[in-house]
């Protein structure tokens, strides 16, 4: 202003300020967004992201699209990936059930497998940090939730295997008030980047399992995976990866497996 003074605005996190759950706020947006979403796809998982609670405010010119994707998808369990009716959002499968998963793929005929399985690459996370209750008038952060893999007998095994090479993950957001929600999203964090997961390459028949085709795969699709060559009978797995060239179709698959997470 002219007398130098500086304004601000701030949430007060109060209880005047009702909180919002996160699945509401990814329909409001991509219902709002003028790029083609598929709102049906966020609607089935608005339960699911409603148990995260909600506060805050929004300064930037940017489209709803976008603002879910920067400021919702770098906090809630999802990703915004492109499907066939548009922008579609997907759960993060590994927070969910293995139970739940209806396909079941066998190696053979049209869907080749590769002869090595890789690692993903990185250390891991062995401690992470959710710093939130934003406070505008300093600059800091207020609040600060934390999930360490050696709080459990489980995520201590997992920290011997990766030799004390766990990395520290730090999240910040101005979208969180809620303690249990920043407990939850920092406990989210560490389960899915905590240990490298094993991930097996396909070359598939696109006329089978491509756009359209009978067995469609998608990137985040949950299913048990049979390969005789590796020992594996009915092993929950996931969609990580398409690419296709033509007549050429590769899929990545990661595991879900791995002995250190809950069965179910």
């Amino acid at each position: 202003s002219s007398t130098g003074a500086r304004y601000y605005t701030s949430w007060a996190g109060t209880a005047r300020g009702l909180p919002s759950g996160g699945g509401d706020l990814l329909v409001a947006a991509l219902e709002s967004s003028a790029l083609r979403c598929d709102v049906d796809a966020a609607r089935a998982m608005r339960g699911v992201l409603n148990r995260y609670r909600l506060d805050g405010f929004s300064n930037d010119l940017v489209g709803p699209a976008e603002w879910a994707k920067r400021q919702l998808g770098a906090i809630l369990p999802f990703t915004l990936t492109q499907g066939p009716r548009g922008l579609t959002p997907v759960l993060w499968p590994w927070l969910d059930s293995v139970t739940d998963s209806r396909w079941h793929l066998q190696e053979g005929p049209g869907f080749v497998g590769g002869p090595t399985v890789t690692y993903t690459g990185g250390g891991g996370a062995s401690l992470v940090r959710v710093l939130h209750s934003y406070c505008p008038a300093t600059g800091e952060y207020t609040g600060e939730a934390s999930a360490s893999s050696r709080d459990q007998l489980r995520g201590r095994v997992a920290a011997s295997l990766l030799g004390g090479r766990g990395r520290l993950q730090t999240v910040e957001t101005r979208l969180i008030w809620d303690v249990a929600t920043a407990e939850r999203v920092a406990r989210d964090r560490l389960l899915v980047g905590g240990t490298p997961r094993r991930t097996i390459a396909y070359q598939c028949d696109p006329g089978v399992y491509g756009a359209g085709g009978r067995l469609e795969l998608r990137v985040g699709l949950p299913f048990v995976l049979t390969d005789d060559r590796l020992r594996l009978s009915r092993a929950p797995a996931v969609v990580r990866r398409i690419e296709r060239a033509g007549e050429r179709m590769r899929v990545d698959v990661d595991l879900r497996d791995d002995g250190l997470r809950p069965a179910g």
